[in-house]
């Protein structure tokens, strides 16, 4: 399903110092964008896109549908958090096959995908690790592979300062008719992944009496 992601200036909470972030933006099939946020902004806002928390103002749309209230297992959003996220206790290939279980309908029909996957992100020799033996290069593939595994119609990546993945070069390796069309929004403030997207746009600091 071809579907585009649009921010309509969606408001986010960072939990630590209470500051308010606002984006606007809109990802069209296949496109790459990038969020100029920090990290700690780049997370509140990734969470709030994919649904972990609740916005403080604004709404987040899948093509003419708006999701903002929609459950994050209902919205078809793949996300990958910083530093992957993957279970401790299973390995590479359980964290893979994990997002699988809920999708039985589709588990046959995507195993295929799944093997192709691994093979072109070069995971097969670490199928067998647990997440705290892989480099954090390994650990982010890992976590790809499991999000895209799922076949999302959008990708959310929040990627940490200096993290060791070049997003395009990594969704060219898995470009195939399944996720050709993928919508791709990375978080990051990190220039030196800038020149890998397609563009660029800034989340913006807000005062207090900017929200109604």
């Amino acid at each position: 399903m071809v579907t585009s992601l649009r921010l309509r200036d969606l408001v986010a909470l960072t939990p630590v110092d209470g500051a308010r972030w606002r984006v606007s933006a809109t990802v069209s099939p296949g496109e790459l964008v990038a969020v100029d946020a920090g990290p700690a902004v780049g997370t509140a806002l990734a969470r709030t896109v994919v649904g972990l928390v609740a916005p403080v103002s604004g709404s987040v749309w899948l093509d003419d549908q708006d999701i903002t209230a929609v459950p994050p297992v209902d919205r078809h959003v793949g996300y990958v958090p910083p530093g992957g996220g993957l279970l401790p206790h299973l390995t590479v290939g359980e964290n893979i096959e994990y997002g699988l279980r809920r999708r039985e309908t589709v588990r046959e029909l995507v195993r295929d995908w799944v093997q192709t996957v691994v093979a072109q992100l070069e995971l097969g020799p670490t199928l067998h690790l647990r997440p705290h033996l892989l480099s954090e290069g390994q650990r982010l593939r890992a976590a790809l592979a499991r999000t895209v595994a799922c076949l999302p119609e959008v990708l959310v990546l929040d990627l940490p300062h200096g993290a060791p993945i070049r997003p395009r070069e990594l969704l060219a390796r898995i470009r195939s008719p399944l996720v050709s069309d993928m919508s791709t929004v990375v978080f990051t403030d990190d220039p030196q992944l800038f020149p890998y997207v397609d563009r660029v746009v800034a989340a913006h600091p807000i005062e207090p009496r900017e929200v109604a």
